[in-house]
């Protein structure tokens, strides 16, 4: 396990089908999921639309990187 000592992280997700699809009936799969944080942990629900294999990834960056 990696430790971090960062002090501001933004956060976001991707999710898709396996197969690479990223909508359902016209509505993106990431309407489908939430991201908050509270504290010094991210939290990602996700309430798929249907069973199906999902790709789900989460983005980390330091919110002080100026790149």
């Amino acid at each position: 396990m990696c430790v971090m000592q960062v002090k501001h992280m933004k956060f976001t997700f991707n999710l898709t089908k396996e197969d690479g699809g990223d909508e359902f009936n016209g509505i993106k799969l990431n309407r489908f999921g939430m991201q908050e944080l509270a504290g010094n942990v991210c939290y990602v629900t996700l309430r798929p639309p249907q069973r199906a294999s999902y790709l789900l990834v989460v983005y980390a960056k330091d919110s002080t990187d100026k790149v």
